[in-house]
């Protein structure tokens, strides 16, 4: 049996933008992703959140609490969108 899964998850993510400026965003592209916004940081962190990389850190951001970033898991979903049958 196969089947095709939507999965949706919602994450929020809030950090420090005194911590997160524009000096830590040049950094990070200079030595990591090429994100140019707080907004692709903000997706990025969401996504290690549902990868399941996040554990009290990330790599590039080091401890999220002192880099002022919480992250919270808020909202999930799945649905079976397609019977391979």
């Amino acid at each position: 049996m196969k089947r095709t899964v939507e999965v949706t998850i919602s994450v929020d993510v809030t950090v420090d933008e005194e911590k997160l400026n524009k000096g830590f965003i040049d950094d990070f592209q200079q030595y990591m992703y090429p994100f140019k916004t707080i907004e692709d940081h903000i997706k990025h962190i969401a996504e290690c959140k549902v990868g399941g990389i996040i554990d009290n850190s990330i790599e590039g951001y080091g401890d999220l609490s002192d880099m002022g970033i919480v992250v919270k898991e808020t909202d999930g979903k799945s649905e079976i969108v397609h019977n391979h049958d």
